[in-house]
């Protein structure tokens, strides 16, 4: 290794084109993570030698790759001396920066190249802040022509060690009010996708509670935007707020906050818009018409839920007797384009699917939210819509198609939003536990067609993963949002479940809060079992888990229900929290367990013998953490308990909601 590694430095030394540097630089990138910190140290000051003499000495620019070495050598770059020659060079470069157009690939590479010496030069965070400000003040629109630019910006931020809160900082200093609003209306959109870029584009940021610090600025440029008339700006700011800010809502006291000091202001606006607006003309037809309107068509667990309903709608010959189904995509291409599989499946049904042509975003990410939410408001009218289902809450184009009133009737329905309020909401409607609030829910049941979650391929790749472990290791574990897993009373049940069973690991299915929780586990000793897996295919995942440890105090939504429908036994704690008191349906049907204090090992006859007492407790609820922990322990123990589950699932068909019951909780009776 030593031999290597010596010859790796002579040829540095050495190099003189941006080829020979671009060839060390790879073999020094894989061989990094082998060597001793004197010998890092080493490596160190050769690079920052030869970078010296590329640019100093010879006015070569240095390959656009070296910026990987900026998490490489990050801590050695903090602590770097001042060099004159590279501080000399610096100020050059600046003045010369200043005349470049930043609609150019030469901006982007000088870009580069200052923050490659300022780093070089000891200026580690006064660097990243120059880069990252220039990055987000030039146009977005034209950096993705150069792709290789842009792709080592993402490179940077998804390998650097740079605290979340140093980006925030810097973050914060781009959306200054003043500094904002200097810019034209270009730049300024531009800036707002820049920031959702940064976010977006590593994990550990996606979820993190620093964000919060965005809000303030955030609300400011709104609001003048409002002030302004400037109804695009605030739109697209609104946007994006919610965007980031939405992944860190747990309760409704957070839903509430977005919804005062966002929502409302926009919507008064919107509600203003409405009345200057033609009134809505009801006409007579032979069908009354219903459509749906989702934020885009994906396979997530809010449409599952949906497109069960509305399956279960076109299969009654009644209803389709009185009533065509619409659907409609907000096309939120900033996420994920339209699934054609799911609009494909929608017509099938015989539901007419309305999406934004592909065409009409020939300008990426950025459009005018204005004249696209009209174009889907004036094609609900066309349609003579009567009644209007918004299944997203937060979203600037619901907000505006409620709040301008684009149907007779408006309805919300709440997927976990209880705080949700806009103009014109005439009912509200959900499938959800309905916790104690200011607004009143019709409830309705609707139970998901689960099939798909035992398909043969799915239970083969989860199998595959699951002999990735040792033979007979039960896998813990949760999906979903990690801001719900990132809970001190949780992990430590965690915790507690892990040292007391050898053969047990955890797995961290999904991102955010990823840092937070690090420490945590680290503290409590388990980080060898504590295992990230980052996003995953729930349809696998939930065959690869034994036991989904559902967590609290904020629980899991449909991630449960998909857990439970494929087979895995899942643990619940009941504690009072932003969904209110335990049900006391389930909490009276825990009766068997109460009795023997939650001792699994007195049910051993009855748990086996009667599969009517899986159903009695099929949440398997427990009423404090020790009890949590006692039934889980269970289940480790007695794989028998386990596959119980799995077979009484496997021929479990719950009831599901009839079409009268659905038209009678949206007012359509």
């Amino acid at each position: 290794m030593k031999i290597i590694f010596d010859k790796l430095i002579d040829d540095i030394s050495a190099v003189v084109t941006n080829g020979e540097f671009e060839l060390c630089a790879g073999t020094a990138l894989n061989m990094i993570k082998n060597l001793d910190p004197t010998e890092t140290e080493k490596l160190f000051f050769v690079f920052k030698e030869r970078v010296k003499f590329f640019v100093v000495e010879k006015g070569i620019l240095p390959p656009f790759s070296l910026l990987e070495f900026f998490y490489v050598f990050e801590n050695h770059l903090k602590n770097s001396e001042k060099d004159k020659a590279l501080e000399s060079q610096i100020i050059g470069l600046k003045e010369h920066f200043s005349g470049i157009p930043m609609a150019s690939y030469e901006y982007f590479l000088f870009n580069n190249l200052i923050f490659l010496l300022k780093i070089f030069n000891g200026e580690f965070e006064s660097g990243f802040s120059h880069y990252l400000g220039n990055v987000i003040k030039s146009n977005i629109f034209e950096a993705y022509k150069y792709p290789e630019a842009y792709q080592q910006f993402a490179n940077l931020l998804k390998k650097s060690l740079m605290p979340v809160d140093m980006i925030v900082k810097h973050l914060i200093m781009v959306l200054d009010e003043e500094l904002f609003f200097n810019n034209d209306v270009e730049s300024q959109n531009s800036i707002l996708l820049w920031i959702m870029t940064v976010i977006w584009a590593e994990e550990r940021f996606i979820g993190s509670s620093v964000f919060y610090e965005l809000s303030k600025p955030f609300e400011k440029i709104m609001l003048k935007a409002l002030n302004c008339n400037n109804l695009a700006l605030a739109m697209q700011t609104y946007k994006v707020a919610h965007d980031i800010l939405g992944n860190l809502f747990q309760t409704q006291e957070k839903m509430a906050w977005f919804n005062q000091v966002f929502t409302q202001p926009v919507s008064l606006h919107y509600s203003q818009i409405g009345k200057s607006l033609p009134s809505l003309i009801e006409v007579k037809k032979s069908k009354k018409k219903i459509a749906f309107v989702r934020d885009r068509f994906v396979n997530n667990s809010p449409h599952m839920i949906e497109y069960s309903v509305i399956k279960m709608l076109m299969s009654n010959a009644n209803f389709k007797e009185n009533f065509d189904v619409y659907i409609y995509s907000l096309g939120r291409i900033e996420k994920d384009l339209d699934d054609e599989k799911i609009i494909a499946a929608y017509q099938r049904l015989g539901v007419i699917v309305k999406a934004i042509p592909k065409m009409w975003y020939e300008r990426g990410y950025y459009y005018n939210p204005v004249e696209k939410v009209m174009m889907i408001r004036n094609d609900i009218i066309q349609e003579n819509i009567d009644v209007l289902i918004g299944t997203v809450a937060a979203n600037s184009d619901l907000d505006f198609l409620f709040g301008t009133r684009s149907a007779p009737l408006q309805v919300y329905w709440s997927h976990g939003n209880f705080e949700y309020d806009v103009e014109n909401i005439d009912k509200r409607i959900t499938h959800c536990n309905v916790p104690e609030g200011k607004f009143q829910f019709s409830h309705f049941t609707v139970e998901r067609d689960y099939s798909d979650y035992r398909q043969d391929d799915m239970i083969q790749e989860a199998q595959r993963i699951k002999d990735g472990y040792p033979k007979d290791t039960v896998i813990l574990g949760s999906i979903g949002r990690l801001v719900k897993v990132d809970s001190m009373d949780y992990l430590t049940c965690v915790a507690t479940l892990l040292k007391t069973n050898p053969n047990t690991v955890y797995l961290a299915c999904g991102v955010g809060n990823e840092e937070s929780i690090k420490e945590k586990v680290e503290a409590l000793g388990i980080g060898d079992k504590f295992i990230f897996v980052g996003f995953v295919d729930a349809k696998i995942y939930v065959h690869v888990l034994d036991i989904y440890l559902d967590t609290f105090p904020h629980h899991g939504g449909e991630s449960i229900r998909e857990a439970q429908r494929a087979g895995c036994s899942v643990a619940i704690l009941h504690v009072e929290s932003e969904k209110g008191v335990p049900d006391p349906v389930s909490v009276s049907t825990d009766e068997i367990l109460k009795k023997v204090n939650y001792r699994f090992e007195l049910l051993d006859n009855e748990w086996l013998e009667n599969e009517g007492f899986i159903h009695q407790a099929i949440s398997f609820a427990s009423l404090n953490s020790d009890a949590y922990i006692g039934i889980v322990d269970y289940f480790i123990k007695h794989p028998e308990s386990r596959s119980l589950v799995k077979r009484v699932f496997e021929n479990y068909t719950p009831e599901r909601i009839s079409s009268n019951l659905f038209l009678e909780a949206i007012g359509c009776e």
